[in-house]
């Protein structure tokens, strides 16, 4: 299904009609708006989608799928937001080509990718930034979920190429089976506060995948105050093409099988000067597993810090299989030897790692910046593939933790008495909500959900817990059962409960023997139970048939329910042996509207 707001700002795509329900050809958007539908391309490796505007334009709930890139931006000062897509990429069928970038933007001054999912692509690239460096320009890549980023290259044959790094015996020239792709590379972002890069879920398969790094701050840098957060992701994988394959020579090539990349590279790359090389930046919360070279570290830059991560490595690909390009879980290192001027303040701390460089040698980090490290810890032997299953699990376990669900129906209670019966049904409109603090006030911040036409409300996602549900009322509607509930919320389960509404009256009140003869109902005076209160239809102050009436119980209460919308004056039946007390005039009044509900009606006595 197409749909794209201002389309007429779509170039080539002014003919396209929302009644198109397949997936559509290429679009380059040059008008701001949000844009949901389905593109693709497979006949060349142009993008699917180019936005050519500096008017904000949210892609969403959208299907990419082609052969180049999938989305593309080279206007300065682009505002893109990507979200609840899905980009899948293709192989492009020309020898030496690689799938396209999910997303590659050049300059833009604000970019937000939230909770895609990518597929045998690229991934994700942003050179440079056109922005105003506030945080209400920056860039955000949170929640999205990554499968197998590929940048192997194509046979040209429907395959792909089957060699790594070859160099030819006799002329020395090398050629690579592979171009370089990360999940996500910042390249020459330079002191941008706000960026954030968290609870992403990178998977990368042995075969069907050539990652370098998943993500990698290249040239690029936050700033002091805001440095740039990598957090709370999770990365499995980065491979040569075939991690278990040594170097040999054959039909006058020598084949290379070495890799350089890795989980996530804090920062890399230096500038004509200092202000270009990668900075600020904070790495924290991550599970990092099985990435061959190395899981976290620093090769450049200054100010850096990765803390509280987990680093794992059994050293074998899941199949079983050993990873002979195993190296080091962690390291700092000024591997372009810039010197203490430009290579300064990278610490790593407080991280957990268990990391197997060969088959009886643990390499957990190295350490030639003396300074740098501290307070890590190393993970108990042995490492194997049940403890990276271990961590999968443990991360997923926050980032997806346990749930349950709230819903019920709200029921016209037609008769006002509280319980459901035959023909009462559902009713629309009318609010639950969910009272956090428990102030019984209905904030901004607090869930709310209207029910449907058959009257259903819901609650999904909720952690595990307990929960105030409460109902609001609508004009003219009362509620008949109690109209809060504090509900158990459990792992996987919805709790239930419905609750009643009535357009019917309700009154209630108190007859009590009044021992002080003040009219108030005091301490220690008791409920007269079993008096008659009637509603004294044509006010003669007598009891007459057919006028409605009920009996106090044992405390003295009474409640009519349904009375009429007016007024009504409410008597109780005289007795020889008792004296009215209060009121004075014999009788309570009371006036009606629809579904109100009056309380606090008292009549009381004196024995004589």
């Amino acid at each position: 299904m197409l749909s794209a707001e201002g389309v007429v700002g779509v170039t080539g795509v002014e003919s396209l009609e929302r009644r198109l329900l397949l997936a559509s050809g290429p679009i380059v958007i040059t008008k701001g708006g949000t844009y949901t539908g389905s593109w693709e391309n497979l006949l060349d490796r142009n993008p699917v989608i180019t936005v050519k505007t500096t008017e904000p334009v949210v892609i969403q709930n959208a299907t990419i799928k082609g052969k180049g890139n999938l989305i593309y931006s080279a206007t300065a000062g682009a505002n893109i937001t990507v979200r609840n897509s899905t980009g899948v990429g293709v192989n492009p069928n020309v020898a030496g080509a690689s799938p396209g970038r999910f997303i590659t933007v050049e300059g833009a001054k604000n970019l937000v990718v939230d909770n895609n999912y990518l597929e045998s692509t690229g991934g994700i690239h942003v050179l440079g930034y056109g922005g105003n460096r506030t945080t209400a320009q920056t860039i955000k890549v949170t929640n999205n979920r990554a499968k197998n980023i590929d940048g192997r290259q194509s046979n040209g044959a429907g395959g792909w190429m089957d060699f790594n790094i070859r160099t030819n015996v006799t002329t020395g020239v090398a050629e690579r089976g592979f171009n370089y792709a990360q999940f996500l590379q910042l390249d020459k972002v330079t002191f941008v506060p706000g960026i954030d890069i968290g609870w992403n879920e990178v998977v990368n398969e042995v075969g069907k995948s050539r990652v370098e790094d998943n993500i990698s701050i290249y040239k690029s840098s936050g700033t002091e105050a805001s440095p740039i957060k990598i957090h709370d992701n999770y990365i499995e994988g980065a491979y040569t093409l075939k991690p278990s394959q040594a170097n040999y020579t054959s039909g006058g090539w020598k084949y290379d099988w070495s890799f350089a990349g890795g989980g996530i590279m804090v920062g890399d790359g230096f500038g004509t000067t200092i202000n270009g090389d990668a900075a600020y930046v904070k790495a924290f919360g991550n599970t990092v597993i099985g990435t061959t070279n190395y899981g976290i570290a620093t090769a450049a830059g200054h100010d850096t810090e990765i803390y509280a991560n987990r680093i794992v490595s059994s050293g074998r690909t899941p199949d079983g299989k050993w990873n002979l390009q195993q190296n080091v879980g962690m390291y700092i290192w000024d591997s372009y030897t810039l010197g203490a001027t430009r290579f300064f303040d990278n610490v790593a701390h407080d991280n957990t790692v268990g990391w197997l460089k060969s088959e009886s040698v643990r390499n957990d980090w190295w350490n030639p910046h003396v300074v740098a490290m501290k307070n890590n810890i190393r993970m108990a032997d042995p490492i194997t593939r049940q403890t990276e299953l271990n961590e999968t699990a443990a991360w997923r376990a926050r980032r997806y933790p346990p749930v349950g669900n709230i819903a019920g129906t709200i029921f016209r209670d037609i008769d006002g008495d509280g319980v459901r019966e035959t023909g009462e049904n559902g009713i629309a409109g009318f609010t639950a909500w969910i009272d956090l603090d428990n102030d019984n006030v209905k904030d901004a911040n607090e869930p709310t959900s209207k029910s449907s036409s058959s009257g259903r409300y819901q609650f999904n996602g909720l952690k595990i817990g307990k929960y105030r549900v409460r109902l609001q009322t609508n004009s003219g509607w009362r509620i008949t059962t109690a109209s809060s509930a504090l509900l158990v919320v459990s792992d996987g389960k919805t709790t239930t409960r419905n609750f009643c509404v009535s357009q019917t009256t309700l009154v209630s009140g108190t007859v009590f023997m009044d021992a002080n003869k003040s009219g108030v109902f005091d301490t220690g005076e008791a409920g007269l139970p079993s008096w008659r209160v009637y509603i004294d239809a044509d006010g003669d102050n007598v009891f007459d048939a057919g006028e409605a009436s009920t009996l106090t119980d044992v405390a003295g209460k009474f409640s009519f329910i349904g009375l009429p919308v007016g007024t009504h004056q409410i008597r109780v039946v005289s007795n020889p042996n008792y004296r009215l007390i209060a009121p004075s005039s014999g009788y309570r009044s009371v006036s009606l509207s629809s579904g109100e509900v009056i309380t606090g009606r008292m009549f009381g006595l004196k024995r004589l």
